[in-house]
């Protein structure tokens, strides 16, 4: 399927985690599109691992947070990252008048 292919490569990309695509992590993005109702985008991914790394680097979040196991294998915990990263990316926008392109680019960081 070409959107979990795309997903991982997103996920490999933006996490600079260099792992492989397998059979496994196949069906565990699978599972994670389900869970989201197939709605989760690349850029919502990329939103979240921007936002762990923001964290991560304010010593906010540890650095498994970033793990394929924790961030695609756990959907749940996704789910709520995407949520506190859209309020985060909200609250940056609008306190700094800062356009989308910029925020979304990851300049926000």
């Amino acid at each position: 399927m070409q959107l979990v292919k795309e997903l991982h490569t997103c996920y490999v990309k933006h996490s600079e985690q260099k792992i492989a695509y397998n059979l496994a992590r196949e069906n565990a993005w699978r599972d994670w599109c389900a869970w989201g109702n197939w709605e989760w985008t690349c850029d919502d991914l990329a939103r979240v691992i921007n936002y762990l790394l923001a964290e991560i680097k304010t010593g906010k979040r540890n650095l498994g947070a970033l793990k394929f196991s924790n961030l695609v294998g756990r959907p749940d915990n996704f789910e709520e990252d995407l949520q506190l990263s859209t309020n985060t990316h909200a609250k940056r926008t609008s306190a700094t008048g800062r356009s989308d392109s910029a925020n979304s680019a990851g300049r926000y960081r």
